[in-house]
């Protein structure tokens, strides 16, 4: 089972003039995830050593290719509907009996 999730790829700052600029984010990888988990100490360093050596660097697949522009309100609307999805169907959850389900 995986989840799909859509992150922001970088930070607004506010300008001089008042205005705001984004700051793309570039080189985003399971391994810089990782890091900034246990800098927060949301997560053990031992623990993200150990994922570290996981597939996927970390568990993480990311694909920093998927862009939407701000004014894209369909690929912005494709994209969540996309990841909106539910993590299997019920057509693919067979029963063994009464109370179980096999995935």
């Amino acid at each position: 089972m995986h989840f799909h999730c859509v992150v922001i790829d970088g930070v607004f700052d506010t300008t001089a003039a008042g205005g705001v600029v984004f700051h793309a984010n570039a080189g985003l990888d399971g391994q810089h995830v990782l890091r900034s988990f246990v800098q927060r100490g949301l997560l053990a360093g031992d623990d993200a050593r150990a994922m570290g050596q996981w597939a996927h660097g970390g568990g993480f697949s990311m694909d920093g290719s998927v862009r939407i522009e701000a004014a894209d309100r369909a690929g912005r609307e494709r994209l969540l509907r996309y990841c909106a999805r539910p993590p299997f169907t019920l057509d693919r959850l067979p029963e063994l009996g009464s109370r179980t389900l096999a995935l």
